[in-house]
């Protein structure tokens, strides 16, 4: 009796297990932490505090992207499965067991590592390529042997992203090694794990780049009875997997696991008596943790785009779970993501290639790199159909609408009539056109006979693959739904292009994501980034804040620098993955198959990714830096400080990412991508920003097209200095350090992206020189009075009013010489001459035509200012000027044309509407 209760107790246990264990993975979709961000994590992810110790600083860093990015979990199934692996290891030193931490990251790398400050951190990658508790149990051994010798790391300067931290980060052979023997001996044995699993740690070590299992495929997983493809499609063998434990580590800090192999070998050796287990926790436990990493490691496959390896380790997982409803959608993502990169992008430059893999991966990869766009665009419809009859989810149609898109508009297979209902090679007979037993048909029998689509000329295998289908009435009505949807669409953007506007929708509350802002140096090497500096971030952010304001926009700023505890530790995740996901040539995003929990959250639907690149360019505009020096230095000296300051910025090459994507509806809202070069980064940032946040408020600012941030007139102040080396200037003086000035306010208004109109007048006071022999009757020096008005026209080389500019300028002018003569007169009562004084200050007119090259830029979003060079040249007067003299009025007109001719000049400028 006792025994029977027993047998039933088991199976209750084994059931209730296993049933549990398929719940736990039908309802899989991510990985997540569960409960509130601890305090220890979220004061990492809230330092902004420098480390005096670069290696400790460059740690605490990367740790923080983690938390930020939402790749560390805790409190789920996975890292609670860890923590009792650590338990065990360290339950006879509590202390101990309390000054480590324990957690689980996301990603698809294995492995594992320690900080000085007690954090231990394993990936998801890892527990995925593991075969039993003991192996991860001697990897954890491994790291606390680096945490309680406080062994440091070698590391890389800067990592691009978590993967390559990953990756890169790195030991000491001594250390490796004396973890190796001492974790081994002090915590793995000790804790009751069998001798020989260490050993499968290093075959993880060794090929974690493989997939999860080698699977042999052969052509009749891709092919059908409708359809073949080429043979070349198919290779007869693969390359053989390599050993790789056998590198050459002379100027390796890592030792190669050859090595490491051999030290363990010996240990078992030593150690052969020992009696453990490879399980201390359930084998069943085990393999449901396994299975959920190898789940969330098929997902960051996904998301980083690695979609032939995503697709493969699908294919391995349905042989044990055929109707797991998260392996449907992920074959169904992975081959939706290689249709994409197929049909718009390069093949080899975003995906695995044959000689890039080995093992039975190579066959799936030799597969999708030779096939065309139109075999691998049909077998995602196959896969997405499929999975459409099982769940008819919004994500699942949105991938069916748009590669049926893909097929219409890039492809020419928009109509069901271009794929056969024969399959290839099929003799099919046409029913007879008369005689009895077509008379026995009905008119509408005979109108579906006529229909069917036989082979025809041109037809490829292409042309096949939905014959079956074709059978399928719900798939046509689906089908021919698309198609109308995407001819409804390229009908409405084509009534946009003609208005030359598109419908702006009214967005009023945006959740802003994490805005970047990255600077590289010349080679190409991250300089500055705003995900580690936190000064950077705060003003991009503050950037970024008052550009959405001033567009009648209230954001909501999830900083890539804090962690913002008003939203949960899960959500930031998700969306960090959600943008991850972003593929480069879809638009439905794999991320998007559950943006209905989304928005419960989130004060909005509506998501902002904006990303900010900038590159140093060669300088293209040293010749009017060269120029504006010069004659600062020899005629304008005054001046010389702007030139000098105008060599030391430095031109970039930049580029704007602004995305906005609406969670209710799963689409995009408006996608910009903005580029320039400049050395006004912040003005052009700012630019950038006010024209792609009016793209999704409809009330923004009326003058929404043109302008810096959308303002049209500009006030300006303008001043020359004319040098006075050949002529007089206002007090009489010549020389190189003299001068005159010209006074020019101004307005302009913006009327195109490039060019503005503007008017304005300008005044000098100075002097001009008569040379003759009546010195007796007139003085040699004058005064000059000068009044011009102006029509001039602004090209700019970037955004009006805004940069690099010329000027092209006409001026009416009136020029009056005053001078004070002698005039002599006859006496005739005492036959005597004597003189007169009299004053001269007739009026004379002149055109001028002039052209300024320049650059501008804002102090503030109002306040502008700029310099230039001009050079001009004055038409002959005209107008009556005396008769007296005849000559008066050339030298008038003799001194104007010089003034006018060079000019450097400085403008204050203020655009307030």
């Amino acid at each position: 009796m006792i025994r029977k209760t027993l047998v039933v107790l088991c199976f209750l246990t084994c059931y209730m297990l296993t049933n549990a264990q398929n719940q736990s993975l039908d309802n899989f979709n991510r990985l997540e932490a569960v409960g509130k961000i601890p305090q220890n994590l979220l004061e990492i992810a809230n330092s902004n505090e420098s480390l005096k110790d670069k290696y400790e600083d460059n740690l605490r860093n990367q740790i923080k992207k983690f938390i930020l990015s939402g790749k560390i979990i805790f409190g789920d199934e996975v890292s609670n499965y860890v923590n009792n692996i650590v338990d065990g290891l360290l339950r006879n030193q509590p202390k101990l067991r309390d000054e480590i931490k324990v957690y689980v990251i996301k990603s698809s790398k294995a492995n594992a590592f320690a900080t000085s400050n007690g954090y231990l951190f394993l990936t998801t990658g890892l527990i995925a390529q593991s075969t039993s508790e003991a192996e991860l149990a001697f990897a954890i051994s491994h790291e606390i042997i680096h945490y309680t010798k406080k062994h440091g790391y070698s590391l890389k300067d800067n990592f691009d992203d978590i993967s390559d931290f990953l990756t890169y980060h790195s030991r000491s052979r001594d250390q490796e090694f004396e973890c190796d023997r001492e974790g081994y001996l002090d915590y793995y044995l000790k804790a009751g794990y069998d001798k020989d699993s260490p050993m499968g740690v290093y075959d993880i070590l060794q090929y974690s780049y493989l997939p999860f299992d080698e699977l042999k495929l052969d052509r009749s997983y891709f092919e059908s009875e409708y359809y073949t493809f080429k043979d070349n499609y198919f290779l007869e063998s693969v390359t053989p997997i390599s050993s790789r434990d056998n590198y050459i580590d002379t100027f390796s800090t890592h030792p190669n696991l050859k090595l490491r192999r051999a030290e363990m070998e010996k240990l078992i050796e030593k150690n052969s008596n020992h009696i453990g287990n490879p399980f201390l926790q359930s084998k069943s436990s085990f393999e449901l943790i396994r299975t959920l990493c190898r789940f969330e490691t098929i997902n960051q496959q996904i998301i980083f785009d690695n979609y032939v390896k995503a697709y493969y380790n699908t294919i391995i997982l349905l042989q044990k779970f055929p109707n797991n409803s998260f392996l449907r959608t992920s074959k169904i993502a992975s081959i939706y993501g290689i249709s994409k990169v197929k049909t718009y992008g390069n093949y080899s430059r975003y995906l695995m290639t044959k000689k890039e893999t080995e093992g039975q991966i190579q066959y799936i990869a030799n597969f999708f790199e030779r096939a065309n766009k139109k075999e691998v665009a049909l077998m995602a419809i196959r896969d997405i159909w499929e999975g459409v009859k099982k769940d008819s989810s919004k994500y699942y149609l949105a991938l069916f609408d748009d590669i049926v898109k893909d097929l219409a508009n890039d492809m020419k297979l928009d109509d069901l009539n271009k794929f056969s209902d024969l399959k290839m090679g099929e003799i099919y007979n046409e029913p007879a056109s008369n005689g009895e037993e077509n008379s026995n048909l009905s008119k509408y029998d005979k109108i579906k006979s006529s229909k069917i689509v036989g082979h025809q000329k041109g037809f490829r295998t292409e042309n096949y693959m939905l014959g079956d289908f074709k059978k399928d009435e719900n798939f046509i009505l689906r089908f021919e739904s698309a198609l109308q949807k995407n001819e409804a669409k390229k009908a409405s953007d084509l009534i946009k292009d003609l208005k030359d506007e598109g419908e702006i929708p009214n967005i009023k509350t945006l959740i802003v994501f994490e805005p970047i802002t990255i600077t590289f140096n010349k080679k190409g090497e991250i300089k500055k980034s705003s995900e580690t500096n936190a000064k950077l971030s705060q003003r991009f952010e503050t950037m970024v804040e008052k550009a959405a304001r001033n567009n009648g926009i209230s954001p909501i700023i999830m900083s890539n620098n804090c962690f913002d505890t008003s939203f949960s530790y899960q959500l930031r995740a998700k969306i960090n993955d959600f943008k991850m996901s972003l593929n480069k040539f879809g638009e439905i995003y794999y991320e998007s198959r559950d943006l209905d929990n989304y928005t419960k959250e989130l004060k909005s639907p509506y998501l902002n990714f904006i990303t900010l690149y900038k590159a140093p360019k060669a300088d293209n505009n040293a010749f009017y830096k060269s120029t504006h020096t010069v004659m600062s230095a020899v005629f304008a000296y005054p001046f010389l400080p702007i030139s000098v300051y105008q060599w030391t910025k430095q031109a970039y090459a930049a580029e704007l990412n602004f995305l906005v994507y609406d969670l209710d509806n799963n689409s995009v809202v408006s996608n910009n991508t903005i580029n320039y070069v400049s050395e006004n980064t912040k003005d052009f940032e700012k630019q950038a920003l006010d024209k792609s946040f009016k793209t999704i408020n409809d009330e923004s600012n009326s003058y929404n097209q043109y302008g810096y941030q959308g303002k049209r007139f500009l006030f300006s102040l303008g001043a020359d200095i004319i040098p006075a080396l050949f002529s007089p200037n206002i007090k009489g003086e010549t020389g190189a350090l003299m001068f005159d000035y010209s006074l020019n306010p101004s307005v302009e208004f913006v009327v195109s992206k490039s060019f503005s109109l503007g008017v304005g007048v300008s005044f000098m006071k100075t002097k001009f020189e008569r040379k003759d022999n009546y010195s007796y009757s007139f003085p040699n020096l004058g005064t000059l009075d000068v009044f011009g008005y102006s029509l001039f026209l602004k090209s700019y080389k970037a955004i009006a009013p805004l940069g690099y500019y010329y000027k092209f300028q006409a001026d009416y002018l009136t020029y009056t010489p005053n001078m004070i003569w002698n005039q002599q007169v006859y006496n005739n009562s005492t036959h005597n001459n004597y003189f007169v004084p009299r004053e001269f200050n007739e009026k004379s007119y002149s055109l001028g035509f002039k052209m300024e090259y320049g650059k501008v830029f804002f102090i503030n979003d109002y306040f502008q200012i700029g310099a230039g060079c001009s050079f001009g040249l004055t038409l002959k007067g005209w107008g009556f000027v005396g008769f007296d003299d005849l000559t008066l009025p050339e030298y008038a007109e003799t001194k104007l044309r010089k003034a006018y001719m060079i000019g450097i000049n400085l403008n204050i400028g203020i655009l307030p509407f």
